[in-house]
């Protein structure tokens, strides 16, 4: 790994280190407002934790989500650890079942699903400016690519509106012809909070703002770090 991509993991680490008890802290601002089941699962297992063991699990946890930068500040995931980080996994999914059950018996899901062609829409026009034009040579109906420059880091940001999700975004950066890491803020976090799963018909430009939001603080956050 080139010294470049490694700094700015160790940055991204430091950063996610003293803000994901932050996010906690403020009632989760960034999963509280994602229309997903697994945000709202990851809520739930997050606040069933006890303060004790919160203290024990939100480390390993990003260090689970940063192995690279952990280990190269000397914090590499123990044993003890990792079972925690498989507990808390499984705790998620636990509440995963827990939120579908509810949605099924409350009829929330069977309201008319957002269109997906106007989300594209919407997207490609309002984000541009953000996350750079599309990539013709990676441009679909459902699935895309946008891709800008900052200093001599590639960034490319994918959208997919045609997997099991109704949204996915997903960013890659790369300094020059290094490897490829992919990010996103609350990737950076451990947060499951970059896809959409509970859009309704009319959903589509709460979705839009919301992914620009998502895409703004991390080209913000990306330049931060590079340039400091």
């Amino acid at each position: 790994m080139d010294s470049a991509t490694l700094d700015l993991r160790i940055k991204v680490y430091q950063w996610a280190k003293h803000e994901l008890p932050q996010e906690i802290q403020s009632g989760f601002s960034r999963l509280a407002i994602t229309p997903s089941i697994m945000a709202r699962a990851q809520i739930r297992a997050f606040q069933d934790l006890r303060a004790r063991e919160r203290k024990v699990v939100v480390p390993a946890w990003l260090k689970h989500n940063h192995p690279e930068a952990a280990a190269a500040k000397g914090e590499a995931l123990s044993i003890d650890e990792s079972k925690l980080v498989t507990a808390f996994t499984v705790e998620m999914m636990s509440r995963r079942a827990d939120v579908e059950g509810e949605l099924l018996r409350t009829d929330k899901r069977s309201r008319r699903k957002v269109r997906v062609k106007g989300l594209r829409q919407l997207i490609r026009e309002q984000l541009r400016d953000t996350v750079g034009p599309v990539d013709p040579t990676d441009d679909s109906r459902s699935e895309w690519t946008h891709t800008r420059l900052l200093e001599s880091w590639e960034v490319r940001t994918h959208f997919d509106l045609g997997g099991t999700d109704q949204v996915r975004l997903s960013h890659t950066i790369r300094y020059r012809q290094s490897e490829k890491i992919y990010s996103s803020v609350c990737g950076w976090l451990g947060l499951q909070a970059d896809s959409f799963d509970l859009l309704g018909a009319e959903d589509a430009p709460r979705a839009v703002e919301l992914l620009a939001r998502r895409c703004d603080e991390f080209i913000n956050l990306l330049q931060n770090f590079i340039l400091v």
